[in-house]
């Protein structure tokens, strides 16, 4: 059987597929595994994929982040939803202790109180358009169309690894250097949206960097 890893939301785009548009390629594909990163499935306001259709549909597998969903970058953690053909499957021939254990009792205590660590994603979606209009306008960068809290933008002119290390040493903030995205140059780099201050410190810590290069 072909496999079709698909990352929807796109990372680093933000782009989303349309849901019908994913379930008339399963259908349509029935020797063909998709397996379906929904590590950001939580920053869109898009239909996507539910577990409860990934474990209805024998050739789709869907992966989701806790790393993403709680901000834990150092744990690693996720888990999949699928056909129990497949988890089993995948039980067989995963690495033994793939998660330590303080990761998982992480997960354990996150997910029994998601509900103290709800974000407001209207406000995030709103607050990346406004940055994005802000880079614009200071003719810094172009910024790609997305429908998630991040960004993807393409420097105007300089490097992003040279503006990744100039905030990160100057002002203690950290973007993306996305170079090393197949199918992208130098120039590209991504940012999470964060509060409106924190975000204008950013735009203005960049503007700066501008204008030394």
């Amino acid at each position: 059987m072909d496999i079709v890893w698909i990352c929807n939301p796109n990372n680093p785009t933000g782009a989303v597929l349309p849901h019908d548009e994913m379930k008339r390629l399963a259908a349509q594909h029935p020797d063909v595994l998709f397996v379906i990163d929904q590590s950001y499935e939580d920053f869109t306001l898009r239909r996507l994929f539910s577990p409860h259709e990934a474990a209805a549909l024998p050739n789709v597998i869907l992966l989701h982040s806790l790393t993403k969903r709680f901000g834990i970058p150092g744990l690693r953690v996720g888990y999949l939803t699928a056909r129990r053909e497949w988890t089993a499957r995948v039980r067989q021939n995963k690495m033994p202790w793939s998660v330590n254990t303080l990761a998982l009792e992480a997960a354990l205590f996150l997910t029994e109180h998601e509900k103290d660590f709800r974000f407001d994603l209207q406000a995030l979606l709103e607050e990346r358009a406004r940055v994005a209009r802000q880079l614009e306008a200071l003719h810094i960068a172009e910024v790609w169309p997305g429908e998630t809290h991040y960004l993807l933008a393409r420097l105007r002119m300089g490097k992003a690894s040279a503006l990744k290390d100039y905030l990160a040493e100057t002002h203690g903030m950290l973007i993306r250097d996305a170079g090393n995205f197949e199918g992208l140059d130098e120039r590209y780099f991504r940012i999470a949206v964060q509060s409106p201050e924190e975000d204008d410190r950013l735009l203005s810590a960049i503007g700066e960097w501008m204008f030394s290069i």
